[in-house]
């Protein structure tokens, strides 16, 4: 007798299984993509603070360079002015020179936003006696372009207190140093008063 066996067929679990072994895949998948964003954002996190270190010890650096070039320029400027001062007040030996501005006292200071935003782009070589400003010559090895200006405060020492010598009076003025890297990346001004014994 013949018997027909009958063709192997897949038994039905396994038609079952392959459905979700494909879905599974797509889920592993997805699983694997958050956890690599989970493990990016908490790298950036982590550098967060590196990045903000960094920033923040370059513009310190840039500003402690900014103010040694200045106090090089202040003592190149109280030169000029030493030399320039004659014995008497500013306000009679330096109205001729390009670093003297004729201003009234407690004027606003160059480069003040609400009165001179652009002052030190404007003041070198200015015909205006309010406007001026004059180049301070720095050492080139510094890398750096300085501008000064000085103006009356209106202030004078009372009782002639100019060490010891009874008749001169102490008259202060306000001295502006500007410097700007030759790069045009940082700038700083810095202000400073300015003590000269006169008659």
């Amino acid at each position: 007798m013949d018997t027909m066996i009958p063709p192997l067929q897949r038994p039905s679990w396994s038609r079952a299984r392959t459905a979700p072994a494909s879905a599974q895949r797509g889920d592993v998948l997805l699983l694997v993509m958050i956890s690599l964003l989970v493990c990016l954002l908490g790298l950036v996190y982590a550098m967060r603070d590196t990045i903000i270190n960094t920033q923040v010890t370059g513009n310190n650096l840039a500003r402690q360079k900014d103010a040694q070039v200045s106090d090089v320029a202040l003592h190149i400027f109280e030169n000029t002015i030493t030399s320039a001062y004659g014995g008497q007040v500013l306000e009679l030996s330096a109205s001729s020179q390009p670093w003297w501005r004729s201003v009234p006292a407690g004027t606003a200071p160059p480069g003040d936003p609400a009165t001179s935003p652009n002052y030190w782009s404007n003041c070198l070589n200015n015909a205006d006696p309010t406007l001026r400003c004059s180049q301070v010559a720095l050492p080139a090895n510094l890398g750096y372009s300085a501008y000064a200006v000085a103006q009356p405060t209106g202030h004078t020492g009372a009782g002639g207190n100019c060490q010891g010598l009874i008749l001169l009076t102490p008259y202060y003025y306000d001295v502006f140093i500007h410097v700007v890297e030759t790069s045009r990346d940082t700038s700083a001004t810095s202000e400073m008063v300015f003590k000269l014994c006169a008659q």
